[in-house]
C-alpha cells in the first residue's frame, strides 16, 4: 500500500519503486526534500557518462541503509526524473526511513534562523 504523505514511493510489479528528480552539478550530494510526486536529490557530479547515476544510486543506498546493488534505475537514465527500482527491502521499511530522512531535512530547514542569502545581504549593515 503506498503512503499519502510519501507519493514518490509505491509498489509496482512485486516490488518498491522510488520516483525522484535529479539536480546535477550542485556543490554536494543530498537529498532535498519532496517536490511534487518526486524525491528531490542534489548531485555534485555533471550528467556525462553515468556518473550523476551512479551517485544517485549511491546516495539512496547510503540513506535507505541498502547496497548499492540492490537499487537500478528502471527509467528515466537519460533524464532528470528517475524511476528506481529496490530489492531486498520492504515497502514498510523503506517508508519508514524516508519519514525519517524527510523529518531530518525538515529539522535542518527550520533549524537555520533565516535563509543564507538574508544573512549575507545583513551581514554588511550596520546598526547607526
Amino acid at each position: 500500500m503506498s503512503d499519502p504523505l510519501l507519493p514518490c514511493l509505491r509498489e509496482q510489479g512485486g516490488g518498491p519503486i522510488l520516483q525522484v528528480l535529479v539536480r546535477p552539478r550542485s556543490s554536494r550530494n543530498r537529498i532535498e526534500g519532496l517536490q511534487g510526486d518526486a524525491l528531490k536529490l542534489s548531485l555534485a557530479a555533471a550528467p556525462v557518462g553515468n556518473k550523476a547515476n551512479q551517485d544517485c544510486l549511491e546516495l539512496l543506498a547510503h540513506h535507505l541503509g541498502l547496497s548499492p546493488s540492490q537499487l537500478w534505475i528502471k527509467a528515466g537514465s537519460k533524464s532528470h526524473r528517475k524511476l528506481i527500482a529496490l530489492e531486498g527491502c520492504s515497502l514498510p521499511h523503506l517508508q519508514q526511513r524516508l519519514r525519517a530522512i524527510l523529518g531530518e531535512r525538515e529539522q535542518e530547514i527550520k533549524g537555520g534562523s533565516r535563509p543564507r542569502r538574508e544573512r549575507r545581504s545583513q551581514a554588511g549593515r550596520g546598526s547607526g
